[in-house]
């Protein structure tokens, strides 16, 4: 869904246009989740399965997927693929990290 024209955009982080790429996440062990999103309530997703003690995997439509867990106090992000959005993904963590 788009914007209409003077209404502001949800979700987009640092003014960055929001990217084509669409997301699905998933739990170790657990299917793939329902749907695609964008990659900020994707890795809002993420974030909360990994608070709980799991890991997640957030893969991208372009092939792209990351490993999102918490050590600790600290969230650890493993990325498989050549996409640019899991560097997105780190500053969402920082910005709204544990």
């Amino acid at each position: 869904m788009t914007a209409r024209p003077g209404h502001p955009r949800l979700f987009v982080v640092g003014g960055e246009r929001p990217s084509a790429v669409r997301f699905r996440v998933s739990r170790l062990g657990a299917a793939r989740g329902p749907g695609l999103t964008n990659l900020p309530l994707a890795v809002a997703h993420a974030r909360s399965i990994a608070m709980a003690g799991h890991r997640a995997f957030v893969a991208g439509s372009d092939g792209t997927t990351v490993e999102i867990g918490l050590d600790g106090t600290a969230f650890v992000l493993i990325a498989h693929g050549s996409g640019t959005w899991p560097e997105q993904c780190r500053r969402l963590l920082a910005q709204h990290g544990g």
